[in-house]
């Protein structure tokens, strides 16, 4: 196992810059959850919540990847929200948990296990690719096909982070590259 992590080039699960912030991380299918700190606490408590994060966010989507993660951001924000007090974790039980989130979750199939894949790609939502003549007429009003349609805008984000380490923890190289797409059902011209 240790072979392996030093073979993909992963980072510690626990690690100090010399900045003084402290990064903590687990990975889960293929996901990192982290926590970047520059106060003195115990990794192994930082460890264990975002183990439980993890684990809330598979309990209540049913698969734990990245698309069910865009699918149910609002669902998961209000989880973040009810486990976490200022940083400070309050209720991380599931079962706890029903009676304070309100989000129903979005049903996405599963996806083979990509915890073995280098270079997962990120596929864009399908909301970018859909049509918006049907929703709009050219007066700028909705027409009576889509009135029962919602206001809606759909902004995806999509970005690389590549950084190169030393053996000692120092940033060698680092890169950012990405795009931002966007799609507005908007009626009317806003």
């Amino acid at each position: 196992e240790a072979k392996d992590s030093k073979k993909f080039g992963d980072a510690p699960p626990v690690f100090v810059m010399p900045d003084g912030y402290s990064y903590m991380h687990v990975k889960r299918n293929g996901l990192i959850f982290g926590c970047a700190t520059e106060k003195n606490i115990s990794p192994v408590v930082v460890i264990e919540l975002l183990s439980k994060i993890a684990k809330v966010f598979k309990d209540y989507c049913g698969t734990l990847s990245e698309e069910s993660i865009r699918k149910n951001f609002i669902l998961l924000y209000e989880l973040l929200d009810e486990l976490l007090d200022y940083g400070y974790p309050q209720v991380t039980q599931t079962e706890n948990l029903k009676a304070f989130v309100y989000n129903e979750p979005i049903v996405v199939s599963a996806v083979a296990d990509t915890g073995k894949m280098i270079n997962p790609k990120t596929a864009s939502a399908s909301a970018v690719h859909k049509p918006v003549i049907s929703s709009v007429n050219a007066d700028g009003k909705k027409t009576s096909l889509a009135a029962n349609q919602k206001n809606e805008i759909f902004v995806d984000i999509l970005e690389r982070l590549s950084v190169l380490f030393s053996s000692n923890g120092y940033v060698l190289n680092s890169t950012i590259d990405g795009c931002i797409q966007m799609k507005s059902y908007l009626a009317g011209n806003p």
